[in-house]
């Protein structure tokens, strides 16, 4: 499986599992949000890191087809009907047309895996996670350290508390994820 439409997940897959392994614990029932082709989600239950998983994506093209895990076309949680134990989710990094190194990303992706426009998807995510989640779930956001911080949605949180944030700079060898991205843990209040 390429990573067309993965938005890094296949990169970050084996180290994002194994830090919540050992934070957080085996885990029944989780969704991939914004999962793309599920490199994340199936890489918790192939590993053994959940019992089920469901994949979720606004692209019902990048989802993948014949696969162990339920998959729901869904623009952010919209769609979603059940609770999960946890919900980890690698959304779009940036609220702008994305540039590396001076070099457009072509808008046919950059629509879908780069680019949440006025933060519309976070605001979303943090506002209604808690409502998917089981007693004392958790939501896991993968973000770009260079365009958010695990605090600037906090007036959206509802019934989530900040755990703690993560960034995996001591990975060898490094990737473009690991000099980019970080990991916030929330868990769900009782409000």
């Amino acid at each position: 499986m390429d990573d067309v439409f993965g938005g890094g997940g296949a990169l970050i897959k084996n180290f994002l599992v194994d830090e919540l392994s050992e934070r957080l614990g085996k885990q029944e029932k989780v969704l991939e949000l914004c999962s793309g082709p599920g490199f994340i989600g199936l890489h918790m239950l192939e590993t053994g890191f959940c019992e089920e998983i469901h994949l979720s994506d606004v692209n019902v093209y990048a989802l993948p087809k014949n696969t162990k895990a339920k998959t729901i076309h869904s623009d952010g949680l919209k769609n979603i009907s059940e609770k999960y134990d946890l919900i980890v989710c690698n959304p779009p990094w940036f609220d702008h047309k994305t540039y590396f190194f001076d070099i457009e990303i072509p808008s046919d992706r950059s629509s879908l895996i780069f680019t949440d426009e006025k933060w519309r998807l976070h605001k979303h995510i943090f506002s209604t996670a808690s409502e998917h989640l089981n007693d004392g779930g958790y939501l896991v956001l993968l973000d770009c350290k260079f365009s958010t911080h695990p605090e600037n949605f906090g007036n959206f949180w509802k019934n989530l508390e900040l755990i703690e944030s993560f960034n995996y700079s001591n990975i060898t060898p490094a990737s473009i994820m690991s000099h980019l991205s970080y990991t916030a843990i929330y868990r769900k209040t009782n409000g």
